[in-house]
């Protein structure tokens, strides 16, 4: 179902391309002029100019009613297209009850209109009412039972109602009838990839025929795009969704598709280019604002993330989730007073009755309130608002070693210790064992205490932190050579460091060393010095 979501669509956009290769309301296609409205604003419409299609279909439409002349034979014929095709244009921008009186108007001037019926099928089906579209496409097809088109509107219909078997025999129809109908050799795609098992290899031989046959068709790389998804393939489905995006650029839908693969393979970037184009197209887009919020947090761009979730909030004011990453996006930002209004904001939205469930909101808006109070060194309010994060989410590791620091600067060793032995259960962190080595440390387990650290390193070789409070430790059990080593490790990551600097001239001052070996240990000092640029310990 993965892949029907992400690259099957039932989108009348789809629609549109097969649409105009055929006659859209006449019995033959000599009856259509050339210059005609329908013609005109079809080419409007596979152009993306939905809203100058509308406008041709519109005036066309009025001009004929102001003429008091009741509609018969081919001018009804005429006007039942002019109504569907306005429908496409209103689904196109969004006026989907619009689009649904057009299509009932088209079918009370021609009954028969295949066109019009499978329109109103895909509508319906868009719109979750799928016996509707049921009974729209099998009357469609008893019209017209040698159209490939209306079969394969009737397969999506299937694979929306999860009948997969009767999808395929209707795709298999649609090769009988038109072996070179390429959205026949997608559908059919699909249906192999939702068997149990999955048919991969099936659904590409599928996709390959189809592409075979229409090379320039971007459902057919959209789809193969899904299957290589499921093939764990990212960056093959990416290069599918590119093909696709190139066909068809003016297609939101496809670039917000590209724009969530590429956030799901942690190229932010490319993800932040996707929804930003998609915005600039569909500005009242919500999913892809939200969607934009996230990859600008990701990217730790916390004032554009703030004006997003704002942009958010003016639709959705009563959402406590907006509101508690909001309260996340304001602490980054180091605004602390209005990160503590947004967290209890969210939290005044939320549900009293359900005090224990699950709720990201409150886990998230208890988590900010937190966050501020450690910064402000307030370690009680910080253990407090941890502790109800955790009701709502116990699983969660940062709220969990963050209360293990606050009991930490609470001198509540005991209980850090506790915490920090469930958050690295859950995700071994090299920040979770260096803050279980000190709590460690405090309490006198010296030897744990290293083994800690040095996990911690083992996890995080550029971690200067953990080398320096390992050779603190050294340095205090006259471990004079391993304390040297691991400041020099630290200095080695950042020659500023200086923690490690200071503490590494403390240990080599003439009162600490014995003569013996001070003489070489400095001697090792200048040396690794010279070799990293560091300046003379006299001059620094």
């Amino acid at each position: 179902f993965r892949l029907r979501n992400l690259f099957m669509s039932s989108s009348l956009t789809d629609l549109v391309s097969p649409l105009w290769s055929w006659p859209v309301s006449f019995s033959s296609s000599e009856n259509a002029p050339e210059h005609s409205a329908i013609t005109q604003a079809g080419r409007l419409l596979v152009q993306g100019l939905a809203q100058d299609a509308f406008d041709i279909c519109d005036a066309s439409i009025a001009a004929i009613s102001s003429d008091g002349i009741e509609p018969s034979g081919d001018s009804k014929l005429f006007l039942s297209g002019l109504f569907v095709l306005r429908a496409l244009c209103c689904s196109r921008i969004g006026l989907q009850q619009e689009c649904m009186d057009d299509l009932d108007l088209a079918l009370s001037f021609d009954p028969n209109n295949t066109d019009a019926l499978n329109t109103r099928a895909m509508q319906r089906l868009d719109s979750g009412n799928i016996d509707g579209a049921f009974s729209d496409i099998d009357r469609a097809i008893a019209v017209s039972p040698d159209s490939p088109r209306l079969y394969s509107t009737r397969s999506a219909i299937h694979v929306t109602y999860g009948d997969i078997c009767a999808a395929r025999k209707d795709c298999d129809t649609i090769v009988l009838l038109d072996p070179e109908m390429a959205d026949a050799y997608a559908n059919r795609a699909v249906c192999n990839c939702l068997d149990h098992p999955a048919s991969p290899s099936l659904a590409l031989r599928d996709i390959n025929t189809g592409i075979s046959h229409d090379p320039g068709n971007a459902s057919l790389y959209r789809v193969r795009a899904g299957v290589m998804l499921l093939l764990d393939r990212i960056d093959d489905a990416l290069a599918d969704l590119d093909q696709a995006v190139t066909l068809r650029p003016s297609d939101m839908t496809l670039r917000k598709k590209r724009g969530d693969l590429h956030k799901r393979n942690h190229d932010l970037t490319a993800a932040l280019e996707d929804f930003t184009t998609v915005l600039e197209h569909q500005p009242d887009d919500e999913n892809t604002l939200r969607q934009r919020a996230e990859v600008f947090a990701g990217l730790e761009r916390w004032q554009e993330c703030i004006q997003d979730l704002r942009h958010l909030l003016l639709s959705c004011p009563e959402c406590p989730e907006l509101w508690s990453s909001l309260s996340r996006a304001q602490f980054h930002f180091k605004e602390f007073e209005k990160c503590i209004e947004s967290a209890e904001h969210s939290l005044s939205l939320a549900d009293p009755s359900d005090k224990d469930a699950r709720d990201d909101a409150r886990y998230l808006a208890n988590s900010c309130l937190g966050m501020v109070a450690i910064c402000r060194s307030r370690y009680e309010d910080g253990a407090r608002y941890f502790t109800e994060a955790l009701r709502y989410d116990g699983s969660a590791v940062p709220a969990r070693a963050n209360r293990a620091a606050c009991f930490a600067n609470l001198n509540k060793h005991k209980e850090a210790i506790c915490d920090l032995n469930k958050a690295i259960k859950g995700e071994p962190l090299p920040a979770c064992y260096l803050e279980r080595g000190r709590c460690r440390d405090a309490l006198g387990q010296t030897d744990a205490a290293l083994s800690d650290f040095s996990e911690a390193i083992t996890l995080d070789p550029f971690c200067c932190d953990a080398f320096f409070t390992r050779a603190l430790l050294y340095s205090r059990l006259n471990r004079t050579e391993e304390a040297i080593t691991d400041c020099n490790a630290a200095i080695k990551i950042d020659p500023k460091h200086q923690p490690s600097l200071k503490l590494r001239d403390q240990i080599l001052a003439p009162e600490r060393i014995l003569p013996p070996s001070a003489k070489r240990l400095r001697s090792q000092r200048d040396v690794f010095d010279r070799e990293n640029q560091q300046p003379n310990p006299e001059l620094r």
